[in-house]
């Protein structure tokens, strides 16, 4: 089964959300809800981004066979972590236990929702550009392979010590069921 769009849909649900939950933090305290749309956005966007992590633990496992190999990776999984942490302190911050120390968190967290914001952005951009790249890639690769016919495929193999298409296949093969699912990007 190809993961690849749950994960992309997922993700971009849970940015959504913990975005408007942070804008709704930042510009609508003078509404009564706002606190409970906060909470409730973002809590929501935590379990929906672990749904997400889930589809791309899933779809790597498919495909390339190692977790968090990729700056992608690397970045969603700290992301994902960071945004529970995020949440966990959001919610400690109204424990009667923990009120002395809210005046504390509360910057803390003010701060780190909007550092997260700009890494879950950041890691959104890697990921399409995986994605298109290699969609460009197999593009580039299928063309060239067309017009290898008129222009010796020898010099290539004599000057890298591979064939064209090869390059480009390891690079892109987890990408393969995605172009299929999408018939935008075959040409269909």
């Amino acid at each position: 089964m190809n993961w690849l769009p749950f994960h992309i849909v997922f993700m971009s649900m849970a940015f959504v959300l913990a975005l408007t939950g942070g804008l709704i933090a930042r510009f609508g305290k003078q509404k009564r809800w706002w606190l409970t749309a906060h909470k409730t956005l973002n809590l929501t966007a935590v379990i929906i981004a672990l749904a997400g992590i889930t589809a791309a633990i899933l779809m790597v496992s498919n495909y390339e066979g190692s977790q968090f190999a990729s700056v992608h990776g690397s970045i969603g999984l700290m992301a994902g972590i960071w945004l529970i942490l995020q949440g966990s302190v959001g919610f400690l911050m109204f424990s009667p236990k923990l009120a002395r120390f809210a005046k504390l968190m509360r910057p803390v967290h003010r701060w780190s929702g909007r550092l997260l914001s700009l890494l879950m952005l950041i890691n959104i951009v890697l990921g399409l550009s995986k994605i298109l790249s290699c969609w460009h890639a197999r593009l580039l690769s299928d063309t060239v392979y067309q017009c290898a016919k008129l222009i010796p495929a020898t010099a290539w193999k004599h000057t890298y010590g591979k064939r064209l298409t090869s390059v480009f296949k390891k690079r892109c093969q987890f990408s393969v069921n995605f172009i299929n699912v999408f018939p935008v990007f075959s040409g269909e």
